[in-house]
C-alpha cells in the first residue's frame, strides 16, 4: 500500500519547491503553473505539501508526455508508478 510507505521508497528521489528553486533554478510560479497544468507529477507529503520526483526534470524542465499520462490515469501517484515501473505489456520496458 503505497500510503504507509515513505514516498522515497517508492517514488525515488523526491524535492520541494525551495530545493527545485535552488538547485535546478525552477522558480516557485513557474512550478505551480506547471502543476494546475498536469505538467509535473507532484506528489502529496503529509497534509498540504507537496514534494517532486526529481527524475521527471531535464535540464529544469519536465519531461514530454507526463501531461498526457497524467490525463489518462488522473491519480499522480499511480501515473508516476506507471512511468517508472517495466510493464509486461511493453516487453518490460
Amino acid at each position: 500500500d503505497l500510503e504507509s510507505m515513505l514516498i522515497e521508497d517508492w517514488a525515488g528521489r523526491v524535492a520541494g519547491p525551495t530545493y527545485l528553486a535552488e538547485n535546478l533554478r525552477i522558480a516557485r510560479s513557474t512550478l505551480q503553473r506547471w502543476q494546475q497544468r498536469g505538467d509535473v507529477i507532484a506528489l502529496r507529503k503529509g497534509g498540504r505539501k507537496h514534494v517532486f520526483p526529481l527524475a521527471q526534470f531535464v535540464d529544469g524542465r519536465p519531461v514530454a508526455g507526463i501531461s498526457d499520462v497524467l490525463e489518462l490515469i488522473g491519480n499522480p501517484r499511480l501515473a508516476w508508478l506507471w512511468l517508472t515501473r517495466p510493464a509486461a505489456q511493453l516487453d518490460g520496458r
